[in-house]
């Protein structure tokens, strides 16, 4: 199983995918034998972190049209596929990276849940907004009962602790 948080922490708000993987790696609220990654600004890299694992949680910023910190969770059959003209690689979307993903001889995780972060502030800066900073916590817990639950459904077995 990996958590994986991505977003850009150069731009605020941005990166609350990385801070809360930050969180729970500093908190130590996810046991050893589950990879929280950090996963930068996503694109095609994310193939070789997302590859053959068999459950897959993803933390970013989402805009949702609610109030910034507003927590959403959809799985990766939500997105819409969106293959507009790419500029780079950076530019690539989840059901981008997951289609590459197919293409390759990686394996394709089972379960992927995605937890979205409504952002506030999305400009220049390394510090989330205090709607968002005040969110981390909270987000964090979202994360671990999704690891609980997948742990209870695919794995037969309660949340190592």
């Amino acid at each position: 199983m990996r958590v994986i948080g991505v977003g850009n922490v150069l731009l605020k708000d941005e990166g609350i995918g990385v801070r809360v993987a930050e969180y729970i790696k500093e908190k130590r609220l996810l046991p050893p034998e589950i990879d929280v990654v950090d996963g930068g600004t996503g694109g095609i890299q994310l193939i070789s972190i997302i590859k053959d694992a068999d459950c897959l949680i993803i933390i970013d910023a989402v805009k949702g049209g609610g109030r910034p910190g507003n927590i959403y969770r959809f799985t990766i059959d939500d997105i819409p596929v969106n293959i507009a003209q790419k500029t780079s690689l950076h530019e690539l979307g989840l059901q981008e990276v997951f289609a590459l993903l197919d293409l390759s001889e990686g394996k394709r995780p089972e379960t992927v849940i995605i937890i979205g972060i409504e952002p506030g502030e999305v400009a220049y800066g390394m510090d989330l907004s205090p709607e968002l900073k005040a969110v981390v916590p909270k987000a964090a817990g979202v994360v671990v009962d999704e690891v609980k639950k997948i742990f209870k459904i695919k794995k037969g077995r309660n949340f190592p602790t």
